[in-house]
């Protein structure tokens, strides 16, 4: 666990779980403009190393550790900052990673808010049908926050976008209170690193501002 907080108090805590095939630091420009914005910001990437990247499922060991480092990430940190204690807590899902956060949530992490970056197109698969939804229970284990999904209609790993479009109205049928989504021209899988960046960076500060002020 690593985390780093901004000199005055936080508004928010923000925990990165990045895909754990792609390269360490790869949410670096995120972490830096979310520090400057005044959020506290956070990994759970315990096993990811300048080695390569390597794919990592769910149900393998090191999968299973993982959702336990981000189901248990927002309660150490507060051991160590007495201060974040009454903050909101969002969590951010990077391509890949948002299965992860999926699987954390189901474990009954705490969170105040959702944000899926470039979601692959997994979420297509088995988003596709409220009867599937029910019977999969791939919705169900969301509690009902704010959730905020974006992605590219040049990425080949969401169906150029089609996972977006697909994720935001199956919770919607869900009846999922507040759900928004945002799918940049030309852009691809890396979107961290496109050159819609800085849009993409404008949207989710928008976006979070938004959200704590209603809280």
């Amino acid at each position: 666990m690593k985390y780093d907080s901004p000199s005055s108090k936080p508004k928010a805590v923000i925990q990165f779980v990045p895909d754990p095939s792609s390269p360490k630091g790869c949410e670096r420009f995120l972490t830096e403009a979310l520090l400057e914005a005044g959020y506290a910001v956070g990994t759970a990437d315990f096993f990811r190393s300048d080695a390569a990247p390597r794919v990592i499922r769910p149900n393998s060991r090191e999968g299973q550790e993982l959702i336990g480092e981000i189901c248990s990430f927002y309660d150490r940190m507060e051991e160590d900052e007495a201060e974040i204690r009454d903050l909101p807590h969002f969590l951010v899902g990077i391509g890949g990673g948002v299965m992860f956060a999926e699987f954390a949530l189901d474990k009954a992490c705490r969170v105040d808010g959702i944000i899926e970056i470039a979601p692959r197109s997994f979420i297509k698969e088995y988003l596709l049908t409220r009867r599937f939804l029910k019977r999969k229970r791939m919705l169900e284990r969301f509690p009902n926050v704010p959730i905020y999904i974006l992605g590219g209609d040049e990425d080949p790993e969401s169906r150029r976008g089609d996972a977006v479009i697909v994720r935001a109205q199956a919770l919607s049928i869900s009846e999922h209170d507040s759900v928004a989504f945002k799918i940049y021209p030309g852009a691809g899988h890396d979107i961290l690193n496109d050159d819609c960046r800085k849009y993409l960076l404008r949207d989710i500060l928008f976006w979070l501002d938004a959200h704590l002020d209603e809280e």
